[in-house]
């Protein structure tokens, strides 16, 4: 009775939280730090705050731990079916009979990963307590990373806690799917340093390479480079494409007779997360009976694309107008490029949110140091992105199906008005530096 009740007025508790966290938070702030210019420390009052998501989160994983892994169990029952000279993109499922659950789901990756994954001398608890050891590690490497690539001021244990709590727990959905996803951010997240230092750049086309073979969609981060040089170079992107080629050309040689089922397999897709763009009466009244609804959300996001694209070209030569140092130029650029590669990829998953939660690190931060200006919009808009944070981070369930991509595109557009605000109050002589 209790459990039921607590569940049907969940979402009243949860505004209540939400309300007295904005309270405590910002209270925090004014007694603090309202005569100081120094607002590093302001994530302190969130630590107590996001101990109720962390709450939630462990119940949340003890309840559900008889019935996680699912991605990688895909991946360990391909892997077994494929050393038994058995076609791992067809009849895997039952012919092994391995997977624990019986969800409509396929391998979709290149035969040759199946040559280098270790699963068939290994059970399947084993696997997944491996796994398990991989992403914790990855956690820490993803934000240890991100506080030194976006040179984030904040403590190592303090980002591991937003990182879990972020979009309504999306990150802890990705753990408990166990998707490879979770390693394919990490590497793509370490490659964008090179872009940022500007040194040994070719890196990140390599990478971004290896990556792209293994999740098909991670092809929309060549926009990093282009939009931060505001060109194209050729050079580096015939290596990124001579890398993907080379893969290909691998899996065709050893494993030839399972590119096409492969490329069945990729037809296998879902519609993602919201939003519905089929439940609009658009797709209704002139596209329902020619066009599926999966594929008219993929449409809608690609033509949402351009329009993004133009605002983050728009922004770049904005802010070329200040003297601002490359790497920080840079890193800015990092984190609008990054959302809004998220914001536009056809088919938007819960894992899509890993690297998006460690830029909304530096987004964090950049707000909080905001909070202390002497102008009143600049406050505003740097309350208004903070908000979006806590609101997004106070839950008392972690949510599969949640509004993720709305709270990317707010901070996206009060991220960038924010710094289009900076801009402003330093050529007004308001500000003497970028963080002064």
């Amino acid at each position: 009775m209790g459990k039921e009740l607590f569940l049907k007025y969940s979402p009243y508790i949860e505004i209540l939280v939400l309300l007295a966290s904005i309270i405590i938070f910002f209270s925090y702030i004014k007694s603090r730090f309202a005569n100081s210019k120094d607002l590093k420390s302001a994530y302190g009052a969130l630590c107590l705050i996001l101990g109720v998501s962390i709450l939630s989160t462990i119940f949340y994983l003890v309840g559900h731990k008889g019935d996680s892994f699912w991605d990688i169990n895909i991946v360990q029952c391909a892997d077994m079916a494929f050393n038994k000279g058995i076609n791992p993109y067809e009849a895997w499922k039952i012919e092994t009979n391995c997977m624990k659950t019986p969800l409509p789901m396929q391998y979709t990756y290149l035969p040759l990963l199946l040559s280098v994954l270790p699963f068939e001398y290994i059970s399947m608890a084993t696997g997944e307590m491996v796994w398990v050891l991989f992403v914790i590690t990855s956690i820490v490497l993803v934000c240890k990373n991100a506080k030194e690539i976006f040179q984030i001021e904040m403590p190592l244990g303090f980002l591991i806690l937003l990182f879990l709590t972020l979009f309504s727990g999306i990150n802890t959905i990705s753990l408990q799917a166990a998707n490879i996803s979770f390693f394919v951010y990490l590497a793509i997240l370490i490659s964008s340093k090179f872009l940022i230092n500007k040194v040994d750049e070719w890196k990140f086309y390599v990478i971004l390479g290896v990556v792209v073979s293994i999740k098909f969609h991670m092809a929309a981060f060549i926009l990093l480079p282009i939009i931060m040089d505001n060109r194209i170079n050729f050079k580096y992107v015939l290596l990124f494409v001579a890398s993907i080629g080379s893969i290909f050309l691998l899996n065709y040689l050893f494993h030839p007779n399972l590119l096409s089922y492969w490329v069945t397999n990729l037809g296998t897709v879902d519609v993602g997360m919201r939003p519905y763009f089929y439940e609009t009466f658009l797709y209704s009244k002139y596209f329902s009976t020619s066009m599926s609804a999966v594929y008219f959300n993929y449409l809608a996001h690609v033509v949402l694309a351009p329009f993004l694209l133009l605002a983050v070209l728009l922004f770049r030569n904005y802010i070329k107008k200040i003297q601002l140092n490359d790497t920080e130029f840079n890193i800015i650029l990092t984190v609008l490029s990054c959302m809004l590669v998220i914001l536009i990829l056809p088919r938007i998953k819960h894992y899509d949110f890993i690297l998006i939660s460690a830029v909304v690190f530096r987004v964090f931060y950049d707000s909080i140091r905001s909070l202390a200006k002497p102008d009143t919009i600049l406050r505003a808009l740097a309350c208004l992105t903070v908000l979006i944070i806590i609101y997004s981070s106070i839950y008392l369930q972690p949510k599969w199906d949640n509004y993720a991509f709305y709270q990317v595109l707010l901070l996206f557009i009060s991220y960038m008005l924010l710094q289009i605000r900076k801009i402003k109050l330093i050529q007004n002589g308001v500000l003497k530096s970028w963080n002064g």
